[in-house]
């Protein structure tokens, strides 16, 4: 015997399927009210010009409460968690002087924490957390996967955030593209990052580690949703495209490439 839900029930689970994506949205445009930047949350850009770092902080603040909202612990964290060890990153990484993974590793051998090897430990331990609280997927296998898309996607999109709406831009469009709109997760990530846009572009707020570690951990998370081929098949895209990174710089792709500098340069100031 089927059960349907109540016209008040279906109605509750509409409420709360649009609260969520609103209450990302607008927690992610709250740092654009105001022009006053608390003591600590500036950094220069790549101009030289000093931005205030607070689009991060609305971002992930914003993908936390769509997490509240929707009941969904396993974005609490992933993005939560995530933005913690990028804000210790963004406070303490300019500190360091310290480049590379190599360098980060010789400096852990010497007995120094940098705040690389913070991220380098925080960041998968969040994904792990949120995969095994997603339940997706609980074999070991599954957790292992799912943990390192959370993780990888986390860092892959640190890498875009070197221009002006650059990783705001990418991960509407894959959230989009790849169809993670249809879960909690990818409809928040989609929210905030077309919310923090406007002033990211015009160098009004930036991302910085905290708001790029969140977003990418909570895209992963939407990911983590699909099949298991799908999931198979965005970590592959994630591992490519990060091994890739090494090699080649997406910024001087993007220059040689007019339709994509076309893209990039939207709405940026000249």
């Amino acid at each position: 015997m089927s059960r349907r839900r109540s016209p008040s029930g279906a109605g509750a689970g509409r409420l709360r399927a649009l609260a969520t994506p609103l209450g990302a949205a607008v927690a992610a445009s709250l740092p654009t009210l105001g022009n006053r930047v608390p003591a600590g949350w500036e950094l220069v850009n790549h101009r030289g010009r000093r931005v205030s770092l607070t689009g991060g902080a609305g971002v992930a603040g914003g993908l936390v409460l769509a997490g509240v909202l929707a009941g969904r612990v396993d974005l609490v964290v992933a993005a939560g968690g995530s933005a913690l060890v990028g804000r210790y990153d963004d406070v303490a990484g300019a500190r360091d002087g310290v480049k590379g993974f190599a360098g980060h590793l010789g400096a852990l051998r010497s007995g120094r924490l940098t705040a690389g090897t913070v991220k380098l430990l925080g960041i998968p331990a969040v994904a792990v957390a949120a995969a095994l609280l997603h339940g997706r997927d609980r074999t070991p296998l599954g957790v292992c996967r799912d943990a390192a898309l959370v993780a990888g996607t986390a860092n892959l999109v640190n890498l875009f955030d070197l221009r002006p709406g650059r990783a705001l831009k990418v991960v509407a469009a894959a959230a989009a593209v790849t169809g993670s709109v249809r879960d909690t997760s990818g409809q928040a990530v989609l929210a905030a990052s077309l919310a923090a846009l406007p002033a990211d572009v015009r160098e009004r707020t930036m991302l910085g580690d905290t708001g790029a570690n969140a977003l990418g951990a909570s895209l992963g998370l939407a990911w983590c949703s699909g099949r298991p081929a799908a999931r198979w098949g965005a970590l592959a895209g994630v591992a490519a495209l990060t091994a890739l990174s090494e090699r080649l710089s997406f910024s001087a792709w993007i220059v040689d490439h007019p339709w994509a500098a076309a893209v990039d340069g939207w709405g940026r100031l000249p």
